[in-house]
């Protein structure tokens, strides 16, 4: 921790006084190493003079832990960004502009968590191979900070205008603070990442729950980001890691200071630490850091990471600690458990039903094993049970406070992320979280490999995720059908843009944006054919209320065409599909032809382009002029149409 002062710098460090005794600073700074005062337990201070006002410092401390009878190195657990050397120095801008002093412009609208359409992409990951990443090595004590220009490259592509013209309403940054670089291990920490280009972790190892991660950039390019963003209309959220992160014992992380927070034997398949967060000084803490990232860097919310790891009463209290300095933000918990989403004072969760069988119906995979049931299930009726809000509380629970059974809880509904696999990639290990292979067909046997992957079945699963209650959330490249694996080195966008794919989701973003009816909880189920695997559901309010804003989508989930399906249709009258731009009269049904993977976003017309009750009469019912007679009351066939003054042609 440092402050400036007429006489100088003040650098501040506090650690365990039961395991700390004595402390020194080190780095750029006249007369390396100082000693440090002690000014109380466990609180020790140096105020440094003579350094250079134009340039930015590096700097460490180190302590003299009792336990152990030695000195160990540790970068400043509250610095605002480490840089992108393995030793991992703190920096701090010496009079010069920095995070300290800039902050990002507000929001000017900040958008409600219905029209949420989140966009998330790994900063590592998302920017061309051009964009230098610093040289990760060893540096030497007299070295200036090296930082990444990672932020830099992220910041010119919101002003480009990309997101918000895609029609996205937020990004969600995966982790950005400082992480290790060595690989953590259920049996400790592995070998060091041997170069830049090799994958990291995606930052849920983080080793500080305050400073930037250097390899991206400086706190101040990361404000910058953040005022673009805001200047383009887009939130942005951060993915933080709350109580795990990196498992090594180097690099200054927080528990060489406050070993007693250390869970001893921590419990998951990561090797990650966690913290406990019951021991003295760990809670107020880890709150601090969700306070530097939301009112310091000018973050607009937070998803935290594996929430399911930590007790609902102690989410309770974050919730409540963060809605005191920031009782705007937006807080979306990651584990979709019931406590969580009735108690801890989430704004809404991720869907992991839903993202567990929308995709492999996408995929044609009619029939799954439903680990908690224990058997096979249709894919198709549990996915109607989770758009119909019946899958919180799975399995037949009658009701649970807090959560409206006819809406089901407010949740973050998508197809890919991190953690799954592209949809249009044609074949795929099923897993979640990485390496974590899941089982789909109950014979206890991994990996799983499904096919059927395209751009087709990329486009169709665009028109069910636009079209559902609640948020919804994209992941980088999802928009073009990028077909890549889990492991990337670069930006997906340049192995793939397809332009189709790209123009369908843009059309439904839009869409989604300008029909409220599409975001609302009104969603019913008008068709859920198993056996021809299509379903149709509308949105909208009661026809009693108008019928101008009812919408019905269709989707056909087959290995093939359908023909001929018929659809109860909410009402009689003219829909156009919003998609495709073809008008189909009909009267109670509605009958039609579906392409493979094809799917319609019809809309009810309005009452000057209507039928009349004349025109839905039997067959001896003329149409005017023209005579044409109507063969069904149904609308199977726009050639039929009573209403026009000429055929129209359909393909069938």
């Amino acid at each position: 921790m440092t402050s400036a002062q007429p006489s100088g710098e003040i650098f501040e460090l506090q650690a365990d006084p039961e395991v700390v005794d004595k402390a020194a600073l080190e780095g750029q700074l006249p007369g390396s190493p100082l000693s440090m005062h002690r000014v109380a337990k466990g609180h020790f201070r140096v105020v440094v003079s003579g350094l250079r006002t134009d340039a930015m410092l590096r700097y460490r401390f180190r302590v003299h832990r009792k336990d152990l009878g030695r000195w160990i190195q540790v970068s400043d657990p509250f610095a605002w960004q480490l840089d992108a050397s393995r030793q991992r120095w703190s920096t701090r801008a010496i009079g010069l502009e920095d995070a300290t002093r800039k902050k990002a412009r507000p929001l000017p609208r900040r958008p409600t968590f219905d029209q949420l359409v989140i966009y998330e992409l790994c900063p590592r990951e998302v920017v061309p191979k051009a964009t230098r990443y610093a040289d990760l090595v060893t540096a030497p004590t007299g070295a200036q900070p090296r930082f990444g220009s990672i932020f830099r490259a992220i910041t010119r592509r919101i002003r480009s205008g990309y997101y918000d013209q895609l029609g996205v309403t937020a990004l969600e940054l995966m982790p950005i603070l400082a992480q290790g670089w060595r690989r953590a291990t259920p049996q400790g920490v592995g070998r060091p990442f041997e170069s830049p280009t090799e994958r990291p972790p995606w930052g849920y190892q983080a080793m500080s729950w305050y400073a930037v991660n250097g390899d991206y950039g400086t706190a101040a390019e990361l404000v910058e980001l953040i005022d673009a963003a805001h200047a383009r209309g887009l939130a942005v959220l951060a993915d933080v890691s709350l109580e795990h992160g990196y498992g090594g014992k180097e690099n200054g992380l927080v528990t060489d200071l406050w070993p007693r927070w250390r869970v001893p034997r921590p419990k998951n398949r990561w090797g990650l630490l966690e913290l406990d967060l019951a021991a003295p000084g760990a809670f107020p803490f880890v709150v601090g850091g969700l306070r530097r990232l939301l009112v310091d860097l000018g973050f607009d919310g937070l998803r935290l990471d594996w929430t399911e790891k930590v007790p609902p009463k102690t989410w309770k209290r974050v919730v409540a600690e963060v809605r005191r300095f920031a009782p705007e933000a937006i807080l979306i918990s990651e584990n979709p458990t019931l406590p969580l989403i009735t108690e801890a004072g989430f704004d809404g969760t991720w869907d992991f039903f839903f993202h567990w069988e929308a995709p492999l119906l996408l995929r044609r995979v009619y029939r799954n094993w439903d680990g908690l049931a224990k058997r096979l299930v249709s894919t198709q009726r549990k996915l109607v049970e989770n758009l119909e809000g019946r899958a919180y509380p799975p399995h037949g629970a009658k009701r649970v406070a807090g959560i409206d059974p006819a809406k089901g809880p407010p949740v973050v509904r998508y197809l890919e992320s991190h953690d799954l696999p592209r949809v249009a990639r044609r074949r795929v290990r099923w897993q979640h979280g990485g390496g974590h292979l899941m089982d789909v067909d109950g014979d206890g046997k991994t990996p799983d490999w499904l096919n059927h992957g395209s751009q087709a079945t990329s486009r169709l699963g665009a028109t069910l995720l636009a079209t559902l209650p609640g948020a919804i959330l994209l992941f980088q490249g999802q928009e073009h059908g990028a077909d890549d694996e889990l492991i990337w080195a670069h930006d997906p966008l340049e192995s793939r843009r397809d332009a189709k794919t790209f123009g369908h989701y843009q059309r439904l973003l839009k869409l989604r944006a300008r029909l409220p009816v599409l975001r609302q909880n009104d969603l019913r189920v008008l068709l859920s054919d198993d056996k021809r695997h299509v379903l149709a559901y509308s949105r909208g309010e009661d026809p009693a209320r108008g019928d101008d804003d009812r919408i019905v989508v269709v989707l056909n989930f087959a290995p093939q065409a359908v023909r001929r399906l018929r659809i109860p249709m909410p009402s009689p009258g003219r829909w156009r599909d919003l998609l495709g731009g073809k008008t189909y009269p009909c009267g109670k049904e509605l009958t039609l032809h579906l392409p493979l993977a094809g799917s319609l976003l019809l809309q009810k017309l309005g009452k000057r382009q209507t039928l009349g009750k004349r025109q839905t009469l039997g067959k001896r019912q003329t149409l005017g002029k023209r005579q044409t007679r109507a063969k069904t009351k149904d609308c199977e066939p726009a050639r039929y149409a009573r209403h026009a003054s000429k055929p129209v042609s359909t393909s069938r």
